[in-house]
């Protein structure tokens, strides 16, 4: 019986507790909604507050309150009001602002407005933003960019870009980059004064495709001979292939000139080519080794003699001379 009422009263304090749990729970749930609310009031009232103030003209908005707008405000801007700033309001923002504008809001900023971008603004710039940019935005600020925001670039940005801002950024790309560079920029690159294909690092010359090999020109295989895998030497076309040097040929490793061998003797290539005997020739007389047959000529060395050689040395010398003398007279 008194264990009866014992589970009875911890089953009553049990139900107690999880009510006033409950009744707590529910309590911060209205708050939480009441906290909510008011943070959506306040911002609506920063809202409505900027606006008053975009009403009365963009450009009487001071670079003080510029910088006092939140970043929670920023992506509720719109467009017309963003092309309205002027270049000193740009320079406004700071750079705890700059990556709550929304990649469609930055894409809408104008030449002028894009000139004006500072370093360290330019450096807050999400992946996000970047890509959004347009050809002539990028152009702007690329010059600015780190090494992270570079290599956040996708296949239309990097596409899109000049041989000026392409060049710049060239040793930056990763090799999953470098694959989205048209034949066309390959030429670009091709004629530049720096950087060109020689300034690639291996590991972005070998992720090259086909389209990529083989737009480029006799001078840029050279330049890259030493990086060009198997694969991409199978990627060579005719011309290219008749424009390899037997000097260029004793530098190759024995894959590269096996791969190489293998693509003169396609029948497609024999029959284009009927000259390819000499580089034949050349392949079966090449070092193979990946660097140059010249070999050094090697000094020969006198082998210095020990204490006791040089003693026997002297004693047969002179045993030698006293033979000598003996013969001499015996002759006489």
């Amino acid at each position: 019986m008194n264990l009866m009422k014992k589970n009875l009263q911890v089953i009553l304090l049990t139900g107690i507790y999880m009510g006033a749990t409950t009744e707590l729970l529910q309590a911060d749930e209205k708050d939480n909604k009441y906290q909510a609310q008011i943070v959506t009031l306040q911002q609506q009232s920063f809202i409505d507050q900027f606006n008053a103030l975009a009403a009365a003209g963009v450009a009487n908005i001071s670079t003080a309150q510029i910088a006092a707008i939140s970043t929670s405000i920023i992506p509720f801007i719109s467009n017309d009001q963003i092309i309205q700033f002027t270049p000193t309001q740009i320079t406004a923002f700071t750079v705890q602002q700059i990556p709550a504008f929304l990649p469609s809001q930055i894409a809408v900023f104008t030449p002028t407005q894009m000139v004006v971008i500072t370093a360290a603004q330019v450096a807050a710039l999400t992946a996000a933003q970047i890509n959004a940019m347009s050809n002539s935005q990028l152009e702007e600020v690329m010059p600015d960019f780190s090494v992270t925001q570079v290599q956040s670039m996708l296949m239309p940005k990097i596409q899109g870009l000049s041989n000026a801002s392409l060049t710049t950024m060239l040793a930056n790309l990763t090799k999953d980059q470098v694959q989205f560079i048209t034949p066309a920029q390959i030429t670009e690159l091709g004629i530049a004064i720096a950087p060109r294909i020689s300034d690639l690092s291996p590991a972005q010359f070998l992720s090259l495709s086909q389209a990529q090999i083989q737009i480029m020109t006799s001078q840029d295989i050279a330049d890259q001979l030493g990086n060009i895998s198997t694969t991409q030497i199978g990627y060579l076309s005719i011309d290219q292939l008749k424009t390899i040097t037997t000097a260029q040929i004793n530098l190759m490793t024995k894959d590269q000139l096996n791969a190489f061998e293998t693509r003169l003797q396609d029948p497609l290539i024999i029959a284009s080519y009927p000259q390819l005997g000499t580089q034949l020739s050349s392949i079966n007389d090449a070092p193979g080794t990946g660097v140059s047959p010249k070999a050094k000529k090697k000094k020969h060395k006198k082998n210095k003699l020990t204490s006791a050689e040089q003693a026997d040395a002297k004693n047969w010398g002179k045993k030698n001379s006293d033979m000598n003398k003996f013969f001499t007279k015996s002759k006489a």
